[in-house]
């Protein structure tokens, strides 16, 4: 499968009620799927309230978000609904069509919620149509702690280059570029959330993978990752970075294990989920793909474990909702 992506900024929006004026774009006949990214300049809470299609389809009602306790609950739609909700990064938010297996072409019409005063949004949509190959540039950080432990850094390479045959394999060219020697401004704190806050300021240009160390962790894991952004939003302000942390007592590491992180941290950023897990908002569900969700396989790459030697593999359905993601045909 090959695609393209075609983009256009929309002009930002402004607006005082509870909901916002109605607004549209319009889908034609070839495109495959669309990235709605909403960046607030201005405003508390504010959410995708509306999505209808033009044959009146209602993917998104009314949405007031659900209680979560690792996801702010107004940026979700729901799982069940045909739209895929996306976390991304605080103040900006996006929702995608990866999920539907067709789009009707014509105009569609959506609007947003807030609960201030006065709500200032920039608003970008990208979309994909099937006409070449996707690729993706990306630059992977790895940390100067690593340059002094050359089996450990060895390692990582050869991580690397698995991943890269990984998603090469499913048509997706990972054009890679290593920072080596970097020096992590955050190295002293083991919170992967504050880390990527920080990073996100590093790099704009390219989708990024912060590799570092875990040092002096009250609990040690051999590793532990974070994607910023499910999937990879588009931001005139912040990148949306991943970040791997192998534990500091390592003195050797498995390129397979770290090779099936670094994938399943990529996938993040590509829209996946994992297979199940417990913090979407409507407790315990699967991935609402019908090819994984009833078979909880350890060998698939969204797996939550890191502990399989065997080498990872994604789904058909995982493969093609990634291939829809038009971060993949930014140009």
């Amino acid at each position: 499968m090959t695609l393209m992506i075609f983009q256009g900024s929309l002009a930002a929006l402004q607006w005082q009620e509870k909901l916002s004026p109605w607004q549209q774009f319009n889908i034609e006949g070839n495109d495959r799927s669309f990235l709605l990214s909403f960046e607030i300049q201005k405003g508390d809470k504010v959410f995708l309230a509306d999505l209808i299609s033009p044959l009146g389809e209602k993917l998104v009602v009314n949405n007031v978000g659900r209680n979560s306790s690792r996801v702010p609950p107004f940026l979700y739609t729901t799982m069940r609904s045909n739209l895929r909700p996306e976390l991304v990064l605080p103040n900006i938010f996006a929702v995608s069509s990866a999920k539907l297996h067709s789009l009707t072409p014509g105009v569609w019409k959506y609007r947003l919620a807030q609960n201030s005063q006065h709500a200032i949004v920039n608003i970008d949509i990208q979309k994909a149509l099937l006409l070449q190959s996707p690729s993706m540039m990306l630059d992977i950080y790895i940390e100067d702690y690593f340059s002094k432990r050359p089996k450990l850094r060895e390692s990582i390479e050869q991580s690397i280059v698995q991943m890269s045959e990984l998603y090469q394999t499913i048509g997706i060219n990972l054009d890679i570029s290593v920072i080596d020697s970097w020096k992590d401004p955050m190295l002293a704190t083991n919170d992967l959330m504050k880390k990527v806050q920080n990073y996100s300021q590093i790099n704009r240009s390219h989708q990024s993978i912060f590799i570092t160390p875990r040092i002096n962790a009250s609990i040690q894991k051999d590793f532990q990752g974070l994607a910023a952004c499910l999937p990879f939003a588009i931001s005139s302000r912040l990148s949306c970075p991943l970040v791997v942390a192998i534990g500091d007592h390592s003195k050797e590491i498995s390129k397979n294990r770290l090779g099936k992180v670094l994938s399943h941290e990529l996938a993040h950023g590509l829209g996946l989920f994992h297979l199940t897990d417990d913090f979407y908002p409507f407790t315990m569900l699967n991935d609402g793909l019908e090819d994984t969700s009833l078979n909880d396989d350890i060998n698939n790459v969204m797996h939550k474990t890191s502990q399989v030697e065997a080498l990872p593999e994604f789904s058909p359905m995982q493969i093609e909702w990634m291939l829809r993601q038009p971060i993949l045909y930014k140009r």
